[in-house]
C-alpha cells in the first residue's frame, strides 16, 4: 500500500488527440500543436516522494519514463519515488507520457512551492525534448471534455478552448498494439500537417461529438491509424455509436448509456479483450 502519509499525490485525466497539426520550433516552450482530442477520467494516479535515488513504478513495474527525468533535472536534478497507478497502459495512445510528466511536475511544484503553470511549462518542455508529445500537457492543463488546441504551446503560452458534453456519454477504447511517438512522428508530412490544420479549423465551425469522430477519421486514414477491416467490422455497430476512430494503437469511440451493454459486449467478442470504459472529464 501507499501511504499518503510519506507521498505527494497528484491526480491527472488522460486525452486521446482525434487530429492535430504540429509546429517545430526551436523554442520548446513554442513548440506543440493544434487539434482536438477528448479527455477523459477515472484519471491516473501519481505519488511522490523526494529520495536518494530515481526509481518509477508504472502500475507497480519498475520503468523508465524519458520525459519524467528530464522532469526531474529541471527541478533541480531531484531524485524521487515515483509510483503511478494508470488505467491504461504507455505508449498506446492515451496520452499517458504527458499525463505522467504533467502529474510528477505538479507534484514538484508543490514540494518546490512553484505554481502549477510554471510545472506545466516543464512538463512541456520534458516532453517536447523527449519526442513524446507535443499537445497533451496543454490539453489536459486546460481541457474539459472535447478540447480544442487553438493555438500551440505550453500552458500560459498555448490556448486550449473546451465543449462540454451530456453526461450520459460513456467513452469505450480497445488497447490493440503500442506505437513509440517518435516513430507516429516521423509519419508526419506537409500534406499531413496541412489537413490537420484544415481540420481543426472547419471543425471550430460546428464542433460537436459526432464532428470530431469524422475528422478523426479522416485524420486516422490519411496517417495511417485505420484499421480498415476493423473499421468495416463495427459497420454492425455503428448505429448505436455517436463516432468511432483510432489513436496509435487505441480504438476508442462514444456511446450513449441506452446503448453501453451492446455495444460493450460486441467490442469484448469482436475486437479486444483489453477494454476500457471512460467519462469525458467534466468536473
Amino acid at each position: 500500500m501507499i501511504s499518503k502519509s510519506n507521498f505527494i499525490k497528484v491526480k491527472m485525466p488522460l486525452h486521446i488527440t482525434g487530429f492535430f497539426a504540429p509546429f517545430f520550433l526551436k523554442d520548446p516552450l513554442f513548440c506543440g500543436s493544434i487539434g482536438a482530442g477528448l479527455v477523459l477520467e477515472p484519471k491516473m494516479e501519481c505519488f511522490l516522494k523526494p529520495g536518494e535515488k530515481t526509481e518509477v513504478f508504472f502500475n507497480r513495474e519498475k520503468v523508465k519514463i524519458e520525459s519524467v527525468n528530464r522532469v526531474l533535472e529541471i527541478f533541480r536534478n531531484s531524485k524521487a519515488e515515483i509510483k503511478i497507478l494508470s488505467p491504461v497502459p504507455l505508449g498506446v495512445g492515451y496520452g499517458t507520457s504527458g499525463a505522467v510528466s504533467l502529474a510528477v511536475a505538479l507534484a514538484l511544484c508543490k514540494l518546490f512551492k512553484k505554481s502549477k503553470k510554471e510545472g506545466g511549462k516543464i512538463a512541456h518542455i520534458a516532453e517536447v525534448r523527449s519526442l513524446t508529445g507535443l499537445g497533451d500537457v496543454s490539453a489536459i492543463f486546460y481541457g474539459r471534455a472535447l478540447a480544442v488546441r487553438i493555438k500551440p504551446g505550453a500552458p500560459g503560452i498555448g490556448r486550449v478552448i473546451s465543449f462540454p458534453q451530456p453526461k450520459n456519454i460513456q467513452i469505450i477504447t480497445c488497447d490493440l498494439k503500442r506505437e513509440d511517438t517518435r516513430k507516429m512522428l516521423k509519419k508526419i508530412t506537409p500534406e499531413i500537417i496541412s489537413l490537420g490544420k484544415n481540420l481543426t479549423e472547419d471543425f471550430l465551425k460546428k464542433p460537436t461529438l459526432e464532428n470530431f469522430f469524422e475528422y478523426s477519421q479522416i485524420f486516422s486514414k490519411k496517417i495511417g491509424w485505420a484499421k480498415e477491416r476493423l473499421f468495416k467490422k463495427l459497420e454492425k455497430i455503428k448505429k448505436y455509436c455517436l463516432g468511432f476512430s483510432m489513436k496509435k494503437g487505441v480504438f476508442f469511440l462514444a456511446v450513449e448509456r441506452n446503448s453501453f451493454k451492446k455495444v460493450f459486449s460486441f467490442l469484448k467478442q469482436e475486437v479486444s479483450k483489453d477494454i476500457h470504459v471512460f467519462r469525458l472529464f467534466n468536473p
